[in-house]
């Protein structure tokens, strides 16, 4: 089934129904992926995002090197002011960067014949934001990554807390948080191209407008896959403080206060290969989603697939608040961006470089190109992820290891 972008898209709508997937392959794997997780090298994902009203949204996320791709939704929750019809973007980019480290930890203990009996893996970080987002000086706060490892395996526990070192070093997605890296931006307005203000123009933007490009939302390959998103209604008041999975150490000499946390945990399937890990708000509310991934990318999007879609999704969440805020004439948005990844060799003590950004905003309506390009700096200072990357954020861990 296909539903056609620029009509209505209420027959595409999902419902907050757990049996109900809001994320499908669209496209097969031409190729075998350039990057396995264990391998070293750069792969690049091309994301695409188009509004389907309010903050509801498509992603399609295309593994370039495989042709893989992912049609994934997103939404924010009511406390927020969406309609909770599918994952946060935040919950999409967590997760990502969850998942990212427990199976480069998995590849790390196989690549030294460790066998191990369980792995659990919780991220937490905490967000804030400061400043008039009317008057568009709003910035986003991003405060310490706070991590805790649980991991029982044939290894002592040196060897436990040597291969979590590793694997933190090899992944790109947590290099995007410790390497404070800015990215490129570019904007057509109406078609024409548009100069950006306060940001690194992207001089050779190769993007074309996913509203020209799909006449309609591409359907499902009908392959046998699993389901990617699940809610789980935890009835709507904060999760007990026992619940969070981390101290938020980094945070007690802060005198700012902090907006909230997002946390995302999960143990990996070690007889299915499959992450299914939990994410949401808990000191909002105890609502939850279930998010699904596999490293090899057929049942269910790689966690690198996830970490990039969230991070377009952030960004077109962003920009579509300020649009309504500022009552501009824009009735159509949508993005293109790239981000490469590189990883290196597990044990030649070489850390991930942070992955390149390249966005390209295509916004449609009566605004003019002077009303328009100030807009992208106002999104990227409070988009929590594009944040989170043009900073350096401290990283904590708490590691628990058990030899069998």
């Amino acid at each position: 089934m296909s539903t056609s972008i620029s009509g209505s898209p209420e027959a595409f709508v999902p419902t907050t129904d757990s049996s109900e997937s809001r994320g499908y392959p669209t496209r097969k794997a031409a190729a075998p992926s350039a990057v396995p997780y264990g391998a070293s090298g750069t792969e690049t994902y091309l994301t695409e995002v188009f509004g389907l009203g309010k903050f509801h949204k498509i992603g399609l996320v295309e593994e370039v090197s495989s042709g893989r791709t992912w049609c994934l939704q997103s939404d924010e929750g009511a406390s927020l002011g969406g309609t909770n019809l599918a994952p946060a973007p935040l919950f999409h980019w967590l997760a990502g960067l969850q998942a990212d480290v427990a199976y480069r930890i998995l590849a790390v203990a196989q690549s030294r014949s460790v066998t191990l009996e369980s792995i659990h893996v919780g991220v937490s970080q905490g967000l804030a934001s400061k400043g008039s987002f009317a008057r568009g000086q709003a910035v986003a706060l991003i405060f310490g990554l706070d991590w805790d490892f649980d991991v029982r395996s044939s290894a002592s526990e040196a060897e436990v807390e040597s291969m979590i070192d590793v694997a933190m070093r090899s992944s790109p997605a947590v290099s995007a948080m410790r390497e404070a890296k800015e990215g490129s931006f570019a904007l057509r307005t109406n078609g024409q191209a548009t100069s950006v203000e306060g940001l690194t123009q992207w001089d050779e933007p190769n993007g074309v407008d996913p509203r020209t490009r799909y006449t309609e939302i591409p359907g499902p390959t009908h392959e046998a896959s699993e389901q990617v998103f699940t809610f789980v209604d935890g009835g709507g008041q904060p999760a007990d403080a026992s619940a969070k999975i981390a101290t938020h150490s980094s945070l007690n000499a802060s005198n700012v206060p902090v907006g909230f946390y997002v946390d995302a945990r999960g143990n990996l399937d070690l007889d299915t290969g499959l992450m299914r890990t939990s994410t949401g708000l808990p000191d909002m509310t105890s609502d939850r989603w279930e998010i699904l991934m596999d490293p090899t990318g057929k049942l269910a999007p790689t966690p690198l697939a996830m970490f990039a879609v969230g991070t377009a999704f952030c960004y077109h969440t962003q920009l579509s608040r300020y649009v309504n805020v500022r009552r501009l004439d824009l009735a159509e948005s949508s993005l293109a961006q790239r981000t490469n990844y590189t990883a290196p060799e597990f044990e030649n003590e070489t850390m991930a470089p942070a992955g390149e950004i390249q966005t390209e905003m295509f916004l449609n309506g009566g605004a003019t190109h002077d009303e328009t390009r100030s807009l992208l700096k106002v999104a990227a200072n409070t988009c929590y992820v594009h944040r989170a990357m043009s900073v350096e954020v401290a990283i904590t861990t708490d590691i628990s290891a058990l030899a069998s």
